[in-house]
């Protein structure tokens, strides 16, 4: 009877260690339509100029203990919101991709950060910086002139294993900020961030973001802009060893309730001894 217990619970066990080493968390945050308006107050033509050091940026970092793998791959758009692309797919159950395509000046842009880690102890992280890297932008905006910034934002995030150190997360930040003389203004940052969860929750956004600054002043006036997108996804998936390691301690425990109640029986066979 044992036995059987003992080889039908091997297979259970099996089999949910299975599930788990294909179970982990994927993350994205893209912000499409992404676009820079300016309106003039005045008769003059509006302008706007940023100045940057390294441009926009794509970076991709992904790591498995598991595969044993660590990849970190980054490019640099040189202007801001220039085109940029990079990725690291390092397998079917790990990679990460970041993008930038498009003119947000004259028919707009798109930007994209994904993320996916499956099975095993896994990392994998995309960014998307529009300005200049993780630091912000200055920017140099005409008298006289508004300036809007505007895109769609969708974000997904979901951890799709059992255990509770898996988890997901996507955002999107986008922030004007400035100052002229006595007159300081700071736009409503606009910010999205959402975790997957843990424990097989997900989560998804959609919204559309739009930041502003304005120039009421007759010179022209500077000011800071930043805007990111991150995707990072987690898996701590046991290894298959650490799974085969539950199995046979589960084995060894259904084992010994078997010899334990093998000897029950035979002492429950042997004559009562008299007193």
């Amino acid at each position: 009877m044992f036995k059987k217990i003992l080889v039908a619970a091997a297979g259970v066990a099996l089999s949910l260690s299975c599930i788990d080493a294909t179970a982990g968390a994927h993350a994205s945050a893209r912000l499409s339509d992404l676009r820079i308006q300016l309106v003039a107050y005045g008769s003059a033509a509006p302008s706007v100029t940023f100045t940057v050091m390294d441009g926009s940026r794509a970076h991709t970092t992904t790591w498995s203990a598991a595969q044993g793998v660590a990849t970190d791959d980054q490019r640099s758009g040189g202007v801001a919101f220039a085109a940029v692309d990079c990725a690291s797919p390092d397998s079917a159950a790990l990679g990460s991709f970041a993008r930038i395509v498009g003119d947000p000046f004259a028919g707009g842009a798109d930007a994209l950060a994904a993320a996916f880690a499956r099975g095993g102890a896994a990392q994998a992280e995309g960014n998307a910086s529009l300005g200049d890297g993780n630091s912000y932008a200055t920017f140099t905006l005409s008298p006289d002139t508004l300036m809007v910034i505007s895109g769609v934002a969708d974000l997904e995030a979901a951890a799709d294993g059992t255990s509770l150190q898996d988890f997901a997360v996507a955002s999107i930040d986008l922030e004007l900020s400035g100052s002229h003389g006595d007159n300081a203004q700071a736009s409503a940052a606009h910010s999205l961030a959402l975790a997957g969860g843990l424990a097989g929750a997900s989560d998804t956004r959609h919204a559309r973001l739009a930041i502003s600054f304005a120039n009421p002043f007759d010179v022209a006036i500077d000011g800071r802009f930043f805007g990111g997108l991150d995707a990072t996804a987690v898996s701590t998936v046991p290894e298959p060893a650490a799974a085969w390691l539950e199995l046979t301690g589960l084995a060894a425990v259904l084992a010994g309730l078997g010899r334990r109640a093998a000897r029950r029986r035979a002492n429950a066979a042997q004559p009562a001894r008299r007193a």
